[in-house]
């Protein structure tokens, strides 16, 4: 959680602590408190999903790196046979695309998906002059343990920034529910200097707090 968000939830959790040491039955209170909690338990639920997605996350990016290398090596070999192939038979088609430098993962998965349909497309020639018939079957293995990875590494990702975005509204409203409260302090706690104290360190942001912890953590 970005740490401007996790500042004013945080005041939340203090405000409602402070009710707990100072009760108050007033309908207005108990409403922004309701609120404040509700909003806490959803961000905490929240946070648990996405910790679950950012792992599952990690372990779909190695596994995609894992059928990434594959393919790779899959594809070095079947470029090599193909390339002297084409030369032997005078079939220049039969050549594959080749690897470019600093080549994204996407451009390696559109010349493996391409190369796969090019040696079906003339397996029988290939396995003629060499080439082991499962070469093909591993590659196309290969290529569906990537896309299956991928795609669980675009869902991971995709809960996770729906996450932020419900961390994001939950400090919104928690702090439109402290600046509720703190109006109603200010006029109820006036004369009760130390109460109103106590309710000022509770609904303030401590940004310079969070900043040492982090720095000292």
């Amino acid at each position: 959680m970005r740490h401007k968000l996790r500042i004013k939830l945080d005041a939340a959790a203090r405000v409602i602590a402070f009710y707990q040491r100072h009760p108050d039955d007033a309908a207005a209170v108990q409403a922004a408190l309701d609120r404040l909690r509700a909003l806490l338990a959803r961000v905490q639920a929240m946070l648990l999903s996405q910790q679950q997605s950012q792992d599952e996350m990690r372990v779909a990016m190695g596994e995609r790196e894992a059928a990434a290398e594959e393919m790779a090596g899959h594809l070095t070999h079947l470029a090599r046979l193909t390339a002297a192939v084409a030369t032997a038979v005078e079939r220049p088609e039969l050549r594959l695309s080749p690897r470019t430098a600093h080549e994204r993962k996407g451009t390696t998965l559109a010349r493996a998906r391409e190369a796969l349909m090019r040696g079906e497309d003339h397996r029988e020639l290939l396995v003629e002059y060499g080439m082991p018939p499962v070469l093909l079957d591993q590659l196309a293995d290969a290529i569906a343990r990537y896309q299956a990875a991928e795609e669980r590494r675009a869902r991971c990702s995709d809960l996770s920034l729906r996450a932020t975005a419900t961390f994001v509204a939950a400090a919104q409203e928690a702090h439109a529910a402290i600046t509720h409260l703190d109006a109603l302090n200010r006029l109820q706690l006036a004369e009760d200097l130390g109460r109103l104290l106590e309710w000022h360190q509770a609904a303030t942001l401590r940004w310079n707090e969070r900043q040492e912890e982090m720095v000292g953590g």
